[in-house]
């Protein structure tokens, strides 16, 4: 089904982060009905709320892994939705200081179009 579809089962165009995220984009894309688990004995870092959460490493990558979410999964209405926000985050952080979840945009539209 997936290799059918996709080639893979998992998107080779991400790297770190998002691959999880990817899988199931692909399965909603493909309209499979799939019951959810939850094994108690996983432990995972959930790295966007680690002590680490704002190293340059992560925030690239996770920036990298939403641009490709963007560009491959997202319509194009929610990309204009979702830039114009991060342009307004960019706004208030030239004059507060204080960044939300946003990434910078010239950063989020680089990786957009040249990763």
């Amino acid at each position: 089904m997936f290799i059918d579809e996709f080639g893979s089962v998992f998107d080779a165009r991400f790297c770190f982060y998002g691959v999880d995220t990817s899988f199931f984009y692909r399965l909603q894309q493909l309209n499979v009905d799939v019951e959810i688990v939850n094994l108690p004995a996983i432990e995972h870092d959930l790295s966007k709320l680690s002590e680490d959460a704002n190293d340059s490493w992560r925030t690239q990558q996770r920036c990298q892994d939403f641009a490709l979410q963007l560009k491959y999964y997202y319509r194009v209405h929610w990309v204009v939705v979702l830039l114009l926000k991060n342009i307004f985050n960019d706004i208030r952080y030239t004059f507060t200081r204080k960044r939300s979840k946003y990434y910078n945009t010239l950063t989020l539209v680089k990786n957009m179009f040249f990763s």
